[in-house]
């Protein structure tokens, strides 16, 4: 998953958002509320959780989706 985004620090909502994954922003949201998005092993129920993508970050989405995130400066 590459993002061009224009800060280096960004929330998770916007990287799932990237991601294709959910189809809607409430879906998105009942992600995250079920708490199936995990950030490097780590489960994430906060949708407004920062990451920084200038680290190598993995995201899983749900059982089968699992991303590298790449910041495209």
């Amino acid at each position: 998953l590459i993002l061009a985004s224009g800060s280096q620090i960004t929330e998770i909502y916007n990287v799932v958002m990237a991601s294709g994954v959910p189809s809607s922003g409430s879906a998105c949201r009942r992600l995250f509320s079920g708490k199936a998005i995990e950030l490097n092993g780590e489960k994430i129920a906060d949708m407004n959780y920062k990451v920084d993508l200038s680290d190598e970050n993995v995201i899983k989405i749900g059982k089968k989706n699992f991303f590298k995130i790449v910041w495209n400066k």
